[in-house]
């Protein structure tokens, strides 16, 4: 089974990877944010060349942002996961675009909806939302009444 072999290169290859096999034809991975960068480098060059999404869970309960790349294979049929943890209070990752250059809107939005900043993305403007003045609308504290009620008038 490929994903099996997938799940024990990765786990033997970097410090502090968890991976497992979900189903057929995906694993999950784990890992600490500082490895991103690298374990995408080594499954681009295993082939890995579409990344398909980046996105963002706020566990606000545990004060963290998990950052998910999401990046397939071709040949072998084969989506990752790689699911990695940020602090909620100073969100900052370093930038994938230097090595999937559609990595940029993803990021862009993450910045936009989440506030986690990118550390070498020269690109983070707003994607959607003009004139924005409230902290970002995805964060699970984000009060969407509230916000309402300051903003627009409804009486």
């Amino acid at each position: 089974m490929k994903e099996e072999a997938l799940k024990e290169k990765l786990e033997a290859r970097f410090a502090g990877v968890r991976a497992d096999v979900k189903r057929q034809q995906r694993v999950v991975a784990f890992l600490p944010l500082d490895s991103v960068s690298t374990v995408l480098m080594w499954l681009k060059d295993e082939g890995y060349h579409q990344l398909t999404l980046i996105t963002c869970v706020d566990w606000i309960e545990e004060g963290q942002f998990e950052l998910v790349y999401h990046v397939a294979s071709h040949a072998d049929g084969i989506h990752v996961m790689l699911k990695a943890r940020v602090d909620r209070e100073n969100p900052v990752a370093l930038s994938i675009t230097s090595l999937y250059e559609n990595a940029q809107p993803y990021e862009r939005e993450i910045h936009e909806f989440f506030g986690v900043d990118f550390t070498g993305n020269g690109n983070l403007t707003p994607l959607y939302l003009d004139n924005w003045d409230d902290i970002p609308p995805m964060r699970r504290d984000f009060d969407t009444l509230a916000y309402s009620e300051r903003k627009y008038d409804y009486e």
